[in-house]
């Protein structure tokens, strides 16, 4: 029986507590594809008041993770 890719991004996921701890929300998951979301805290947020660009490495890692992770 195969997999669909949001079962899989779903097991992924409740083991993927650095995800959990960012808040990030799956929106949209297919196979090779998964769109991500999160509301930026104020604990994000850099010297300039923007959020700061390991958050944004973090959301875009976990994005192409559960992407990839889909197509199996």
């Amino acid at each position: 029986m195969a997999h669909q890719p949001e079962d899989i991004v779903a097991q992924m996921y409740e083991n993927d507590y650095f995800s959990q701890w960012l808040g990030i929300e799956r929106l949209e998951v297919r196979a090779g594809y998964c769109r991500l979301g999160l509301e930026i805290r104020r604990d994000m947020l850099n010297g300039f008041g923007l959020a700061h660009g390991g958050i944004a490495y973090s959301l875009a890692d976990s994005a192409l993770a559960f992407a990839k992770a889909g197509t199996r």
